[in-house]
């Protein structure tokens, strides 16, 4: 083996185990509202990918959709937690969305640093953090899908204090699309029935 092809394999193995933390790191929205045993990060992008897939399956004949990038999308959303870990939503207000971006973008780049596709999935990335294409807001509505049901999972088995992710309207930006709307809708009742 050459010494480019043992650095390459070298590189790769640093790669995934910085995406190995992701099976480590809780999701910080559920631990701060005292729920023990909470999801990790990975197990939340493995039910986002799913249901992107899922959506787009459905959607696939009303809208032009690239499936390779998709699930690219899908797969790389929560990369960058890795390094800076998984910031609930009233931590990043302190913080500033902004300064929060910039540190993802930072941490996105050093962990892909040195692979040709560096470039191409950081605009992938930012196609999800900045819902510029039916891709990115495809993933947006996984990753709000996903957090809701969640929620209704712990809520199922008893856990409580999870009423403002239910009032919070950013969580159900549907971006026009009548499954989405159809969705949320059924997710609320279900939460409802849960309150009764």
């Amino acid at each position: 083996m050459s010494k480019k092809d043992k650095k390459q394999i070298a590189k790769i193995i640093e790669l995934l185990e910085n995406i190995g933390i992701l099976k480590r790191i809780p999701r910080m929205g559920w631990k701060l509202r005292g729920i023990p045993e909470c999801e990790t990060v990975a197990s939340h992008s493995f039910r986002v990918v799913f249901i992107t897939l899922v959506i787009a399956e459905i959607l696939k004949d009303k809208y032009s959709i690239n499936f390779e990038k998709l699930l690219k999308i899908a797969t790389l959303h929560e990369i960058p937690e890795a390094f800076i870990t998984d910031l609930a939503l009233k931590p990043a207000k302190y913080i500033g969305f902004d300064i929060k971006q910039k540190a993802e973008i930072a941490a996105f780049k050093d962990i892909f640093s040195g692979f040709d596709f560096e470039k191409q999935y950081l605009e992938y990335w930012l196609e999800f953090e900045n819902n510029t294409t039916i891709e990115g807001k495809l993933v947006k509505i996984a990753d709000k899908l996903d957090m809701l049901l969640q929620a209704y999972e712990y809520e199922k088995i008893g856990l409580k204090k999870l009423d403002d992710f239910w009032k919070n309207t950013a969580n159900f930006e549907d971006y026009d699309i009548d499954l989405i709307t159809e969705l949320f809708d059924e997710l609320k009742k279900l939460h409802s029935k849960l309150k009764n």
